[in-house]
């Protein structure tokens, strides 16, 4: 019975889950290519997932989950930088490994670094905001309450990863995905655990994916890069447990040991806290 019930459970929370985030990048849709727009309707897509998000916890989870941020979290500008750092750090980090062991090349073009910033924050600013939103504190705020920890994460994780199935085209790129996916919700996860609040999440998220989008920093694949690219890097390997597959190098082994010892270290952190 308690399979059908974690089944009941998660089927309704993937359906919730996947509704606000998708309800979000619809409204974003409409904006097109303008950066105004897209700044504009950005705006009123994360207005909407959250009074989504919050809605569902008053009146189907009857205010059941944590609020967004614990009394023992300061969302403070010291502990935005502290974050914000830990994110650049790790990202940097994978960037440079595949940069190194790919034998990769770097060339910098003149485009102009505040814009391709602007777009690159505003293109991170939705799925760091939702996910951590959807994911970290609504799902698996749901299911930590009636299931363990290690396997409320794996659910979230498994359903986190195959969410970005629609990005690769092989079975090869759906595993690097899947197994990299995993591994960097269960960070998130362990950030939420450690610090009791979801904004740490959300600033490390943004950060990641500004320079983890393929806008700013562009992993080159050949073919020409758009306007808002500044750092193009070529990779010269053949190897996909350096470059990532298709996906990129969010999925390269570099990028996975990071997640799993980054969440270690912030595991190993709250239990000789606690």
């Amino acid at each position: 019975m308690w399979f059908l019930s974690l089944l009941f459970t998660v089927l309704s929370l993937c359906y919730l889950s996947i509704s606000i985030n998708f309800s979000g990048l619809y409204i974003i849709s409409l904006a097109g290519d303008n950066l105004a727009s897209l700044s504009v309707f950005t705006f009123f897509a994360l207005l909407f997932v959250v009074t989504m998000a919050s809605l569902t916890n008053r009146y189907v989870y009857h205010n059941a989950l944590p609020q967004l941020n614990s009394n023992h979290f300061a969302l403070t500008i010291k502990s935005i930088y502290l974050w914000s750092f830990f994110g650049f750090a790790l990202v940097m980090l994978s960037i440079l490994l595949s940069y190194l062991f790919g034998g990769g090349e770097l060339s910098i073009t003149h485009a102009s670094l505040v814009d391709a910033f602007y777009y690159s924050f505003i293109m991170a600013l939705f799925p760091g905001v939702t996910e951590e939103l959807c994911f970290r504190w609504l799902f698996y705020g749901v299911l930590r309450r009636q299931y363990n920890k290690i396997l409320s994460a794996t659910v979230v994780g498994i359903v986190f990863a195959l969410l970005h199935f629609n990005q690769v085209s092989t079975t090869k790129d759906m595993i690097f995905l899947f197994v990299s996916g995993l591994s960097v919700n269960y960070l998130f996860c362990a950030i939420y655990e450690r610090t009791g609040s979801i904004w740490p999440g959300i600033i490390f998220h943004v950060v990641w994916d500004i320079l983890s989008l393929n806008n700013l920093i562009h992993f080159s694949d050949g073919s020409q890069p758009d306007e808002h690219n500044v750092f193009i890097i070529t990779l010269h390997t053949q190897n996909e447990l350096v470059s990532g597959g298709g996906f990129g190098f969010e999925s390269s082994i570099f990028s996975i040991a990071i997640y799993l010892l980054a969440m270690l270290a912030i595991l190993h952190g709250y239990r000789k806290e606690a």
